[in-house]
Formats: C-alpha cells, structure tokens, sequence
C-alpha cells in the first residue's frame, strides 16, 4: 500500500491532476488502486494516503460531473469498493448514475452496429 501511494505522489502529484491530458478511464484506474488498497489495508493506511486518496476521489467526482457522458468499469469498481467500505449512501446512487451511462454508451453501440464482443 505504502509503494502505490509514494508512486502517485510522485509520479501523480495533485499539481498535475487538472494539467494532465488523463483520459476519464485512466483517472478511474487510479481511483480504483486508491480504493482497493484502502480496502485491503485499512488498519494501516497512512494518513497521507487516506488524505491523498479522499482528494483524489473529490476530484474524480468533479469530473465525473462535468463528463457526464463518461464511464469507466474501473471507476465503477471504486465506487463498489468504496460503498463497502463506508456503506454511504451516495455511493450507492453514484453506481447507478455509471451504470446507466453505461447502458447509454452500450444503445450508442448496437445503434453503430459495433460488436461489444470483440
């Protein structure tokens, strides 16, 4: 736990967050990492890490706001992660917002004549 945060901080500092040209799956993956090590190791998470990961997490849900076309199975997966761990209600109704995207971006597809198979 203690090796993903040192990376993101470093490799991921919040300076560069709405400066990086992240694609809104890219940051969900980050957010899924935070979660699933929050999860894993919450007797001993660091401070910074808990800090770290909820100011991620408040700037996911901004973009997750402004992009609100956007989905990302790995930020559906946080959300999962995270309403386990706190059993918050809004978890709850943010899974449902990403899941009807989804479906959203899946009539788009069978409209296009994409095969979601593949």
């Amino acid at each position: 736990g203690r090796n993903l945060l040192v990376g993101l901080v470093l490799l991921f500092p919040k300076s560069a967050w709405p400066t990086t040209p992240q694609a809104f799956h890219s940051n969900g993956m980050v957010w899924e990492a935070l979660a699933s090590a929050q999860a894993i190791f919450a007797d001993v998470w660091p401070v910074e890490g808990l800090r770290f990961a909820s100011e991620f997490e408040a700037f996911f849900l901004m973009q997750m706001k402004k992009h609100k076309a956007a989905w990302s199975f790995a930020a559906c997966r946080a959300i999962r992660l995270r309403y386990e761990a706190t059993g918050d209600k809004k978890y709850f109704h943010l899974a449902k917002k990403a899941a009807t995207r989804f479906f959203k971006q899946m009539a788009t597809w069978e409209q296009n004549g994409i095969d979601q198979s593949m």
